[in-house]
């Protein structure tokens, strides 16, 4: 796996962790699982239960879920629909007691 000259050293360690071609010593598929990529080097700065409670305000949130996506603004032009019903049923927060509110 290939990376820029100038990537993170910590970064390119929990991608590669992460994406590692075997279960066995991919990050967060060991016994801890999920605990192993919370105390990844690159997370240290991060505080899971401010995650967990929502409690981090977003550094950017957009107005439109598309806004940055020059091919729906051409559907756009177009009167084409950007979002299928099928897709934006999917988008709406799940019942799902693994996921609540997700």
């Amino acid at each position: 796996m290939q990376f820029p000259s100038d990537f993170d050293a910590t970064a390119k360690m929990t991608v590669k962790g992460l994406l590692d071609r075997s279960p066995a010593r991919r990050l967060g598929c060991g016994v801890v699982g999920l605990q192993d990529i919370m105390r990844s080097p690159f997370f240290e700065h991060i505080n899971f239960d401010k995650v967990e409670t929502r409690s981090y305000k977003p550094p950017f949130v957009p107005t439109d879920l598309f806004e940055f996506d020059s091919l729906s603004e051409d559907l756009k032009k177009e009167g084409k629909r950007v979002v299928s019903d099928r897709t934006r049923a999917a988008l709406e927060p799940t019942s799902d007691p693994e996921f609540p509110d997700f």
